[in-house]
Formats: C-alpha cells, structure tokens, sequence
C-alpha cells in the first residue's frame, strides 16, 4: 500500500475552535478533522473509519458529529461498544 501526506499541519493558537469540547484538549482537532474530511473529500458519501474512537465524552460528541454528517462512518477500537457503527478493530495487529 502507497501512502500520500496531503497536508501536514501544526495547531496554532488562532485556529478555529469548537468550544462543545473544551473539557479536553481536543477543541481545536474535531473541528480540524470535519474541515479536513470536507475539503480533501468533497463527498458526504465517503466511507469514514474512524480507528481507537473512544467510548465517553467528547470522543461521542465527536462520534455524534461525523456521524451526523456523513452516513458512512464506522467507529472502532479494541473494547467492544454498545454504541450505533461500532465494532472492535485491533489496529496493532495485522489485517487478515
């Protein structure tokens, strides 16, 4: 498998911010990501796998969010969840 980095960014302290997520250092990244996403994308139907999501607080905020915008997004880790589009993915071990 080839790989590309498009883009490669540093986080600033004038980036947006999305303050729903201010308990954790996250409140500049989820936004980043949902532009990042829209802009190299430009499709609400790409498929989206969203690899080691997280189970509580603004991991599901964020769960909610990209699944609210595009329908084909699916949520892993290595703990199963009870949450809708998840499964449990071991991204430490190799596709078989």
């Amino acid at each position: 498998m080839n790989l590309e980095i498009i883009e490669f960014n540093f986080f600033e302290k004038n980036d947006d911010v999305d303050l729903k997520y201010n308990w954790w250092s996250r409140i500049y990244e989820y936004i980043w990501v949902l532009k990042s996403i829209d802009k190299f994308a430009n499709n609400k139907d790409i498929k989206i796998h969203n690899t080691s999501w997280g189970f509580e607080g603004d991991h599901v905020l964020f769960k909610n969010s990209i699944d609210s915008i595009y329908k084909n997004t699916l949520h892993s880790d290595i703990i199963k969840s009870n949450y809708d589009n998840t499964f449990i993915y071991d991204i430490t071990k190799k596709n078989r």
